[in-house]
């Protein structure tokens, strides 16, 4: 009998720590982020830029808040690789924005509510690792950061600019002061928030791709594109949100794109093998642009994942077994558990 409830005990224990982890409640963060506009800021762009900052701090406190999981802890994941799971798992709600002026200093206040769902952790470590955007999220991320440095430096010569025309921007109007910055300027500083807000939306894509919200990573990787028509990985990501929305042809096109743009991105080249592999007469020509990626990146899971599909399809289940078990040793749990239903048929 006593052998019964501690066996009782320890089996409800189980199911509760379970549920525990299945079920947990979204945790919260509220956050601030704060933009002083230079003399070319409209309102708009100023608000926008606040919000990037926000979230920017919202992500440091995601990462905190992962890092103190079990789940997180025993996946032993990089810094790099627990800061792309917070940026992905991330949503954002702005709350307020509160204008302020000093002077001739003008400056907005975002506040954002920042929600993570940290219910099924594991599942959305397996599928970070299989899906492996770590150096994507973390380029994307630099560049920003260099993007907001060069706008501050920018805005610093522009004040610079009018100090030696003896203006006060405070007693001017603001069609009056873009007149007295030099055309080049202008044009320099609204490239470089067209980068930014590219950037910006080139991170809300790869959330919506993480949700599979298809028609939302659609929208926005579209937004990307027309303000920097050069961003390979926009394009890449907008073909793969058409592949998963059955516009094959189409997202071909794009990810042709992002290879002329960058031909080396191994994103790009398993994107292109997953659009080929369903395309009647092209399998031979997907797993060429796979091995190529492998070439280049020969420890990514999802690229041994996409070839062991690719060597399934040929009618080669030995080839196809050995590219899943790789890809399952590597976390991958979707390679895993095709591993186990190719061996079944075998």
């Amino acid at each position: 009998m006593k052998k019964f409830t501690k066996l009782f005990v320890f089996l409800l224990f189980t199911f509760l720590l379970l549920c525990t982890a299945a079920f947990a409640e979204p945790k919260s963060f509220v956050s601030e982020g704060k933009y002083v506009l230079g003399c070319l800021d409209s309102q708009k762009d100023a608000k926008a830029m606040g919000a990037i900052d926000a979230k920017k701090q919202a992500i440091e406190e995601a990462i905190k808040y992962l890092e103190s999981l079990p789940d997180v802890k025993a996946a032993k994941l990089t810094k790099d690789q627990v800061r792309t799971l917070a940026t992905l798992m991330v949503s954002v709600e702005v709350l307020s924005e509160d204008w302020k002026k000093s002077g001739e200093i003008s400056s907005v206040i975002i506040q954002i509510r920042s929600t993570l769902d940290a219910s099924n952790i594991k599942d959305k470590i397996a599928k970070m690792r299989e899906d492996d955007q770590t150096e994507t999220i973390k380029e994307m991320q630099s560049q920003l950061a260099v993007m907001q440095k060069e706008l501050a430096e920018l805005q610093v010569k522009q004040q610079q600019q009018l100090t030696l025309q003896k203006k006060d921007p405070a007693q001017l109007e603001v069609p009056d002061i873009k007149k007295l910055i030099s055309n080049e300027q202008k044009q320099k500083y609204e490239n470089v928030l067209k980068n930014v807000f590219a950037l910006d939306f080139l991170d809300k894509g790869y959330m919506a791709l993480a949700d599979q919200r298809w028609n939302d990573a659609q929208n926005v990787f579209g937004k990307a594109i027309e303000l920097n028509p050069a961003l390979a990985d926009a394009y890449a990501g907008m073909s793969y949100a058409l592949y998963n929305l059955k516009q094959s042809q189409t997202a071909l096109t794009f990810v042709n794109t992002a290879l002329k743009i960058n031909a080396q991105s191994i994103r790009s080249l398993g994107i292109k093998a997953l659009i080929l592999k369903d395309q009647p007469g092209k399998i031979s020509q997907a797993l060429a642009s796979v091995n190529n990626a492998v070439k280049i990146k020969a420890d990514n899971s999802r690229l041994y994942r996409i070839r062991g599909e690719i060597y399934a399809k040929m009618g080669k289940p030995i080839l196809a077994q050995k590219d899943f078990t790789t890809a399952c040793k590597m976390g991958a749990n979707d390679s895993c558990k095709k591993l186990k239903t190719l061996r079944q048929k075998s």
